[in-house]
Parts: structure tokens; sequence; C-alpha cells
């Protein structure tokens, strides 16, 4: 795939997750910046102030930083540069990396923050959303803020690492395209 294509900077891809280590050099110089610098002033058409590299739901502020490390992992699975001499290769280091947090440091995550990251990351025009996160439950919240995602966005999500066949929200939902690994005999690891 990469002979014929390995990402373009009008391509943002959102990861609603647990943050992204800002300082990380796999992901320089392809941050998403929005338009409201921080100056305590709501300078864009967005409902949150001074989101200039995204928003964290969790704790409801512009710290896009992460918690635990997850957001960082799955940001690098996603988008890591390639012929730097470290690390790993994305698949798509040249796309921009919208982070928007929904997950706590702890690794818990509530629906109605991931439901609200969800519809920040189509409201600012991320074109693919990530979700490697999630639960069994069913929410009509989370329900609602994919579909209206899905009509400007491709969205992805991780299927659960509990090898289990119950239903794993919100990869679960018909608009998500769930993804799950897969040993070197294809069979689901």
């Amino acid at each position: 795939a990469w002979d014929l294509q390995t990402g373009s900077p009008d391509v943002v891809i959102a990861v609603v997750d647990s943050g992204v280590d800002t300082t990380h050099p796999e992901f320089a110089g392809r941050l998403w910046e929005n338009d409201d610098p921080i100056n305590g002033v709501n300078d864009d058409s967005s409902v949150e102030v001074d989101d200039l590299y995204g928003w964290n739901y969790a704790g409801k502020n512009n710290d896009i930083r992460d918690g635990n490390g997850h957001g960082t992992q799955v940001a690098g699975v996603i988008g890591a540069a390639v012929d730097n001499g470290q690390g790993i290769a994305g698949l798509c280091w040249g796309c921009k990396l919208m982070f928007v947090n929904a997950m706590q440091p702890g690794g818990i995550a509530n629906y109605s923050d991931i439901a609200r990251a969800v519809i920040y990351a189509s409201s600012n025009g991320a074109q693919v959303i990530n979700l490697s996160l999630g639960g069994y439950a069913d929410s009509a919240v989370l329900a609602d803020a994919i579909r209206e995602a899905a009509t400007t966005a491709v969205i992805v999500g991780g299927a659960g690492n509990d090898d289990s066949g119950a239903p794993f929200y919100p990869a679960a939902y018909p608009e998500v395209l769930a993804v799950a690994a897969t040993d070197e005999n294809d069979q689901k690891g």
C-alpha cells in the first residue's frame, strides 16, 4: 500500500484516546492545529476555548498530553514517522493527527466523553476517527454521536482485547469499521 500512498497533510486522523506525548519525535510537525490560539477567547467555531491542538473531555481542558501512554502507542501505529532512525513506521505518516482525549489517566473512559470527543473530531474536520477504546454496554448517546460523525468521517474502532464474542462498542455499531489483531496464522490474537 505504501507504494501507492503514504498519506497527505490534507487528511486529518483523529485519535480519540488518552492523548499524546506532544514532544515525541514521531509526531513532530504533524499535530493538527485549530484556528483557536491559546488566549482565553473562543476564536473559532468550536464550543471549546483555546483548543489549539485538540481537547481533553476527560479532564475538561485543552491539555492533550497522554496520561497513560495508550494514546501515544495507538497514534504510533496510525502515523509514526518513517526513516528517522527510531521507533516504528506508522500506517499513514503523511497525515495530520488530531488528539481528542476521552480516557482518564487510569484507563477508564465514559461513553459521554467518547461521544463528545467523536462529535468534536467530526465537527473539526477529521476525515478518519480512530477509537481504540470502549466497552460491552450499548449507549444511545454514543450511538447517536457515531451515526452523526459517520456522515463525514470514516470511523475505525478496536474490537476489544478480551477474545470475546460479545459486541464491543463503539466497534459493534454498523457505522464503524471494527478492527482486531491476528497472528501469523491469521488467527485472532
